[in-house]
C-alpha cells in the first residue's frame, strides 16, 4: 500500500468504521441488559419466588395439567469461598474439627528452558517417584507465548510446521473513541 486514498475510498472508509463503531455500541448494550436480565433473574429465582411460595406455606407447586403443566418447587443450595485472609484460620478449624481431609495440598514447580533448570526438574520428579508421592507433570506452553512465538517466526520469514501449531492469520479492526 501507498498510502494514497482517494475521496471515494476515504468515503467508503468512513461508513465502514461508523458502522463497526455502531455494532460495537450495540454489542455493549446488549452485553449490559444481559448482565441487567441475568441479576433480575437470579432475584426471581433466589428471592421473590421462594419468599412468595414461602408466604403461601408451600415449597411445591402445579400449574396447569398434561402437558402443559408447569411444576415449580423451591430447594435449597450452598454455596462457600474461604476468604485469602481467612484461610489459614479455616484450614486450622478443619483439623481440629476432624476435618483436614479436605485439604488439599497441590505442589507446582516451574522450571525454565536451560539445562540446569531440566536436571532440576528430573531430580524432583525422581525425588517424588523414589518416595511414592503421586504428582502431575504437565508440560504446556502458555498461550501468549506461543502466540508471540508464532508472529516472531512468520515476520522473520522463518519456516516452521503451521499445521502442528494450529496457526490462523487473520485480520482484525479496531477502532478506539
Amino acid at each position: 500500500m501507498d498510502g494514497l486514498i482517494d475521496k471515494k475510498q476515504l468515503s467508503s472508509l468512513t461508513a465502514l468504521i461508523n458502522k463497526m463503531t455502531k455494532l460495537e455500541d450495540q454489542v455493549a448494550k446488549t452485553e449490559e441488559r444481559l448482565k441487567q436480565q441475568k441479576e433480575e433473574l437470579r432475584e426471581m429465582s433466589e428471592k421473590t419466588i421462594p419468599d412468595f411460595l414461602l408466604e403461601l406455606g408451600i415449597n411445591q407447586l402445579t400449574l396447569g395439567e398434561g402437558e402443559d403443566a408447569t411444576k415449580i418447587s423451591v430447594s435449597q443450595y450452598y454455596s462457600a469461598k474461604i476468604p485469602a485472609n481467612r484461610e489459614a484460620e479455616a484450614f486450622e478449624w478443619l483439623r481440629c474439627n476432624g476435618h483436614d481431609a479436605l485439604i488439599k495440598s497441590k505442589v507446582d514447580c516451574s522450571f525454565g528452558k536451560g539445562e540446569e533448570e531440566t536436571r532440576q526438574e528430573t531430580a524432583v520428579v525422581r525425588f517424588l517417584e523414589s518416595n511414592g508421592i503421586p504428582f502431575k507433570n504437565k508440560r504446556s506452553v502458555h498461550p501468549m507465548t506461543l502466540k508471540a512465538f508464532v508472529k516472531e517466526q512468520i515476520e522473520s520469514g522463518e519456516h516452521f510446521p503451521q499445521d502442528l501449531f494450529g496457526v490462523y492469520i487473520g485480520n482484525k479492526t479496531k477502532v478506539r473513541r
